[in-house]
């Protein structure tokens, strides 16, 4: 069963790298650059708003730090792209 996850973990990063590659190196490079500035934008503003989820929310204690962080990386990879 490890051999077959991996495996599509393999095929899904190779069909990945053919659509970014088929973009040409510079629309490569402005996604890579997009997801590099969603990922810091993320990381920095997800931990104020999951406690602030999480404090209002009370079903959502235990996974408001993974919605935040998902949320706010989907939000700013759609807005810079």
């Amino acid at each position: 069963m490890e051999i077959l996850v991996n495996m599509l973990i393999c095929l899904f990063i190779a069909g990945i790298t053919y659509a970014l590659m088929s973009e040409g190196l510079w629309g490569a490079a402005l996604m890579f650059f997009n997801v590099l500035f969603a990922g810091i934008l993320a990381f920095n503003f997800y931990e104020p708003l999951a406690a602030l989820l999480s404090s209002n929310v009370e079903f959502s204690r235990g996974f408001a730090d993974m919605v935040c962080l998902m949320s706010l990386f989907i939000v700013a990879l759609f807005i810079l792209r």
